[in-house]
C-alpha cells in the first residue's frame, strides 16, 4: 500500500476520502457510537447474524456483506466473520473454521494481510495471488466452499478510509457495516476467533490506519481512530471489560507510534432501545 503520490493521486483526494469518512465527526449528528447505534435500531437496522452459517472473509473495510452477494451472484446477503487474509496469518485454523457454522472461505484483491503473508514466507510475486491460493488450501482441509477472490469495492484501490476497527466480542456475530449510522471500519470477529487472533487482527488492522495514506494531519487527538468494542447480554459473549483490556494494549503500541486512538463501547444486547423501550437519541450539538 502506497503513499497517495507513490499512487498517482494527489492531496485533494486524500482530503475528499477524509471528508467522505465524516471529516473530523464520522459520527455526524450523534455524539457517541453507542446513540447512532440505537438510532438505527430505531429504523429497523440489525447487524446481528441471522443465519447459521457464515462466509469466512477478511478485516478489511471495503467487505461488506452486500458486496460479497453482488460479486458472488448469491440470491442474499450472507453472514461474514472477519479474519485477517481469511486466516491465512495464523497457522493452522481448520479446527475453527468448521461447517455448519462456516460455509465457505473467500479472498480478496488489494489485500495487505496478502502482503504480509508473502513477505512472512519470502514469497515473490503477486501477494494476493499466493494469499488466494493459501485461502484455498485452508477451504480444502476444512471441507468448506471456497468462493475464489472479489474487490473491496466499498473503498477506493489502495487507500484505506477506515476511522474504526470493530472488534466483535458477540458469540453470534455482529457485522457493523450493517448500520447506516456508523462509521466505516476494519472488522474483527473476536467472538468466534478467540482473544488471540483478535488481538492480531486488531492490531494489524490499526498498523494499517497508522501508517496509511489518511494519517496526518487527518487523525488527531480530537479526531482519533476509534477502536470500539462490541458485546451483548447472550451467554458466551465476550464481556465487554475483557474487550477493553485487549484493546488497551493496542492503544498502548498506536500510542508509541504517536498514532491517536480511543477505546469505545457498544452494547449491541436485543434488549436495548428499538424494542419496548427506546433509549433516547443524543444528537451531536456540533453537528447542528
Amino acid at each position: 500500500m502506497g503513499t497517495h503520490k507513490e499512487n498517482g493521486q494527489d492531496d485533494q483526494f486524500i482530503e475528499e476520502l477524509w471528508k467522505r469518512s465524516g471529516g473530523e465527526n464520522p459520527l455526524g449528528e450523534f455524539d457517541s457510537f453507542q446513540a447512532a447505534y440505537d438510532a438505527a435500531v430505531e429504523r429497523g437496522e440489525t447487524g446481528h447474524h441471522q443465519r447459521a452459517s457464515a462466509i469466512v472473509t477478511c478485516i478489511d473495510e471495503g467487505i461488506t456483506p452486500l458486496i460479497v452477494q453482488q460479486q458472488l451472484n448469491l440470491p442474499e446477503e450472507p453472514d461474514i466473520l472477519r479474519t485477517a487474509g481469511s486466516g491465512i496469518l495464523h497457522g493452522d485454523i481448520t479446527h475453527i473454521l468448521r461447517p455448519p457454522q462456516v460455509q465457505g472461505m473467500l479472498a480478496h484483491d488489494w489485500c495487505g494481510a496478502a502482503g504480509v503473508y508473502a513477505r512472512e514466507n519470502n514469497l515473490t510475486g503477486n501477494a494476493d495471488d499466493h494469499g488466494a491460493q493459501r485461502i484455498e488450501q485452508i477451504a480444502q482441509a476444512t471441507e468448506v466452499d471456497y468462493y475464489g477472490r472479489i474487490l473491496p469495492t466499498a473503498r477506493p484501490r489502495e487507500f484505506h478510509d477506515a476511522r474504526a476497527v470493530y472488534y466483535d466480542g458477540t458469540r453470534k456475530g455482529f457485522e457493523a457495516s450493517r448500520i447506516s449510522t456508523l462509521p466505516k471500519g476494519f472488522g474483527v470477529s473476536r467472538g468466534f476467533f478467540g482473544s488471540q487472533i483478535g488481538e492480531s487482527d486488531a492490531a494489524l488492522a490499526t498498523f494499517i490506519a497508522a501508517s496509511g495514506n489518511m494519517r496526518s494531519p487527518h487523525f488527531t487527538p480530537q479526531s482519533p481512530f476509534y477502536l470500539v468494542a462490541i458485546s451483548d447480554d447472550r451467554p458466551g459473549s465476550v464481556p465487554m471489560e475483557k474487550l477493553r483490556d485487549e484493546l488497551s494494549n493496542i492503544r498502548k503500541s498506536a500510542e508509541s507510534m504517536g498514532f491517536p486512538t480511543q477505546i469505545v463501547t457498544l452494547d449491541v444486547s436485543v434488549t436495548r432501545g428499538g424494542t419496548s423501550t427506546p433509549s433516547p437519541i443524543r444528537r451531536n450539538p456540533r453537528a447542528s
